[in-house]
């Protein structure tokens, strides 16, 4: 069956409160020469808009939401029912989001809107990376309408919106819309923008004296680290040092999902020392 791949997302900002859902998409069954799976920049259309407000986008993810759940429920006598489940929203939509589309969930979907939204960037900042925003009509095939195609490079949010508006009112008459694409922006660059946008704060670590501290053992061992073919320890020495048991349990924790088959301690050393935390 075919479905949609989301693959990235860069968003707009033309105001305060407005943004263009901009969304790197393709069909699972569509490929290049290359075979690799086809994707494009895209601007997520809803209700025939792509100027929107964050809680506009929300409401359209409820609204499909429900809709699927109403024509799911209408068909409940059917043999082959299944009762619909928001971790599974990507196979009743037909989205794969990062994966397939059984593990796609109904919050990240909404996700694509929210984080899309706080981590947009203005045309002006698009542009000192290089990137151009361009407004112009949709793809149509039929020679029926005698008008030109519409294509303009915008340079800033309200020059943006005075385009859209020209691109309608150009095709109003017709089954053309207006879209928005980017130039020069490649499949991996909004992540390269991101972490120039918005680096994640780093953690200020302070030093604290304890009279006391925990640390963990593997098999007996005094565990140092986990490498790709074992763990290296020491047998006489503590190598992990936590302030607390509750940190050092939340780390066994982690160990012990991941390495189900060894045997972790936590073990308590009365010694007076200084930690970073």
């Amino acid at each position: 069956m075919s479905y949609e791949i989301i693959y990235d997302k860069q968003f707009i900002k033309v105001s305060e409160d407005k943004f263009v859902p901009m969304i790197l998409t393709g069909s699972n069954n569509c490929y290049d020469h290359n075979n690799r799976r086809v994707r494009s920049w895209w601007a997520y259309n809803i209700n025939g808009s792509i100027v929107l407000t964050l809680n506009e986008m929300l409401d359209y993810a409820k609204s499909l939401r429900q809709g699927i759940i109403d024509r799911n429920e209408s068909r409940e006598r059917d043999e082959w029912y299944e009762e619909y489940d928001d971790k599974s929203f990507g196979y009743w939509s037909s989205i794969a989001i990062n994966g397939s589309t059984r593990n796609t969930t109904y919050g990240q979907f909404e996700g694509i809107f929210k984080t899309g939204c706080s981590k947009s960037l203005t045309i002006e900042q698009l542009i000192d990376e290089n990137v151009s925003v361009v407004v112009k009509n949709t793809f149509y095939t039929s020679n029926k309408y005698d008008i030109k195609p519409f294509s303009r490079v915008v340079t800033s949010g309200q020059e943006l919106i005075d385009a859209v508006n020209e691109c309608n009112e150009l095709f109003k008459d017709t089954p053309i819309g207006v879209t928005v694409d980017f130039g020069y922006m490649s499949d991996d660059k909004p992540k390269l923008l991101r972490k120039k946008y918005f680096p994640k704060p780093k953690k200020q670590k302070e030093r604290i004296e304890v009279d006391k501290y925990y640390t963990i053992l593997v098999n007996q061992k005094y565990l140092s680290k986990h490498t790709r073919n074992g763990y290296t320890y020491s047998f006489y020495v503590p190598q992990l040092k936590f302030a607390t048991k509750c940190d050092a349990d939340s780390r066994v924790k982690r160990f012990e999902s991941k390495y189900p088959n060894r045997d972790y301690k936590v073990e308590e050393v009365n010694e007076k020392i200084t930690l970073m935390v």
